[in-house]
């Protein structure tokens, strides 16, 4: 990007030079009054010429670097758990996902990684300032479209595919009423969904997300074996 401003800086200034030259030449009478605009047409053209030279190179690069990082980032999306993850890295992602902002704490210890969610109102405003916040909002929040379930059966497995080094996923959810909590590995999900992880790394949106957390029947299954409720 400054490779390309910092070239056309400089076709400026030459269109600059150029221009003053030949004004100089039409106050000395040097030229003919009718070839005087076909002279400048002409420096101006070849000036600008010159300049589409210098910043396509830039340009090209630019457009080079762009497609390298799309390619690398499509490949990495498409390979299966290769990257290693910092807590900072892990919480991101947490909050990132499914009713992130109802995350409390995320702690990486080994390769654990523990998810707290707030336990109630209170709690959520001790740190948010949210007026439409209370009790019952809180309660409707988790009740609300199955988001409790949803986060149980998707969050811990979105992270185990995604990080290598994370090898199990412990939760635990408040819905204002009751406390769920799930210790959750790939062997686990591996067992429920009746295919190796592996198989189901090979494709996991359709092989795990769309199979088991946007399939009701599926989510509560999950909901009723790997979930404890108190």
């Amino acid at each position: 990007m400054l490779s390309s401003v910092f070239g056309i800086f400089v076709c400026l200034l030459e269109i600059q030079k150029q221009m003053l030259t030949l004004a100089e030449l039409i106050i000395d009478n040097k030229l003919n009054i009718m070839i005087r605009p076909l002279l400048i047409g002409l420096i101006c053209f070849l000036t600008l010429f010159a300049c589409k030279n210098d910043t396509s190179g830039s340009s090209e690069s630019a457009a080079t670097t762009d497609t390298s990082l799309s390619v690398e980032s499509s490949s990495k999306a498409a390979s299966s758990t290769n990257t290693t993850v910092k807590t900072k890295d892990a919480e991101s992602s947490v909050r990132n996902s499914i009713c992130g902002i109802m995350v409390k704490s995320v702690d990486l210890k080994g390769s654990t990684l523990s998810i707290e969610y707030y336990k109630s109102a209170d709690e959520y405003k001790e740190r948010i300032d949210n007026p439409k916040m209370d009790a019952e909002f809180f309660k409707q929040y988790w009740s609300t479209a199955a988001r409790a379930k949803k986060v149980m059966a998707l969050v811990p497995s979105q992270l185990l595919s995604e990080y290598a080094n994370i090898d199990q996923v412990d939760m635990r959810l408040y819905t204002g009423e009751k406390a769920l909590s799930t210790s959750i590995s790939r062997d686990k999900l591996a067992h429920f969904v009746g295919q190796s992880w592996e198989e189901i790394q090979t494709d996991w949106a359709n092989n795990y997300r769309f199979v088991v957390v946007n399939n009701a029947a599926k989510r509560n299954a999950f909901f009723d074996q790997l979930v404890t409720v108190e």
